[in-house]
């Protein structure tokens, strides 16, 4: 869903800041596959292009699963989207931010939101790519200040 993922700006914007501001590297989920596809919309043409030009600092998560559980588990914090891996960041020692979008409509963080005593839900009326860098860093903040 759209509604869903990060834009191109965000990320980069939210990346730069945590690079700069506190040294840390950033690696970004994608999905698989094309982004016209209705029913499951991927990122693979939005990953290349942020990768493209991508400074060292600036990484993909890896596509396997147990790969991926395990930089997550490693993570001083994680952002992620509502979907399985946020849950699983919601369990890890550095804990998440989970981002919703269109509560009532697409998921209630209320409902679905990460448990744990290191996990936050950060909402969006539209879309997550409308949250605002600094609210989404303010809301990271936390997390990274172990």
């Amino acid at each position: 869903m759209l509604e869903q993922r990060l834009d191109l700006g965000h990320a980069l914007a939210e990346a730069t800041r945590l690079h700069a501001d506190r040294g840390l590297s950033t690696a970004l989920q994608f999905t698989p596959g094309d982004a016209g596809n209705p029913l499951y919309p991927g990122s693979g043409a939005l990953a290349a292009e942020i990768l493209a030009g991508a400074p060292p600092w600036l990484k993909t998560l890896p596509p396997e699963l147990p790969t991926v559980v395990g930089v997550i588990g490693r993570a001083r914090a994680s952002l992620l989207p509502d979907g399985g891996l946020m849950h699983i960041a919601a369990l890890c020692p550095g804990g998440v931010v989970g981002l919703f979008a269109q509560p009532g409509r697409l998921s209630d963080p209320g409902r679905w939101g990460p448990v744990g005593p290191r996990a936050t839900a950060l909402t969006a009326d539209r879309a997550i790519a409308d949250l605002d860098t600094d609210e989404v860093l303010r809301a990271l903040a936390p997390l990274l200040e172990r």
